[in-house]
């Protein structure tokens, strides 16, 4: 009878499957937004391009698109032209109860200078850029537990969730429905 010895081969061989068996289940179970239509978006603070504070309740009174997105995505970048055509057209409109539309552009990148030519380079005008240049371990990237980009959330005027991962099309749609 031989006996069976704990190699060293045998232990990484363990240690690769819990390892494997974690990142599915991660896969699987954790890449759905955290937030849900209905709930109340968490306030958070964060820094802009210049370094100045930002936070979301800044923007109370606004409908308000939350968007997390990276200067590395292929998506986020093909949906930048749709975004600045949606939010020329609806940011100074009286749309129901708020007072207008706003992006709040949070980046998930770690080279801030690539970060800051992109909004500039792209004419992303709006006012709300943020990033703690951390990609998605960043405190706003973890409190939302964003686990891939473009992620999305459409806040109404009192910050509350009326849409999760909308398509250009889809807020086009709500925005202009709200439009007086």
């Amino acid at each position: 009878m031989m006996k069976k010895y704990l190699t060293l081969s045998n232990i990484l061989s363990a240690v690769l499957l819990v390892g494997a068996l974690y990142y599915i289940y991660d896969y699987s179970f954790n890449r759905e937004p955290k937030f849900i239509v209905g709930e109340k978006a968490p306030d958070f603070s964060a820094k802009t391009p210049d370094g100045s504070t930002l936070k979301l309740s800044d923007y109370e009174g606004k409908l308000v698109l939350l968007d997390f997105w990276g200067t590395w995505c292929g998506p986020c970048m093909q949906e930048v032209p749709a975004l600045v055509q949606l939010y020329n057209k609806y940011k100074n409109q009286p749309l129901g109860a708020a007072d207008g539309f706003e992006i709040l552009a949070v980046a998930m990148d770690k080279d801030k200078k690539r970060w800051e030519q992109t909004i500039k380079n792209r004419g992303m005008n709006w006012k709300g850029h943020v990033s703690d240049l951390r990609r998605m371990k960043g405190e706003v990237g973890e409190l939302y537990r964003v686990k891939e980009i473009p992620t999305k959330y459409l806040l109404n005027e009192n910050g509350v969730i009326i849409s999760v991962n909308p398509t250009i099309q889809e807020l086009d749609m709500i925005l202009a429905k709200k439009v007086q």
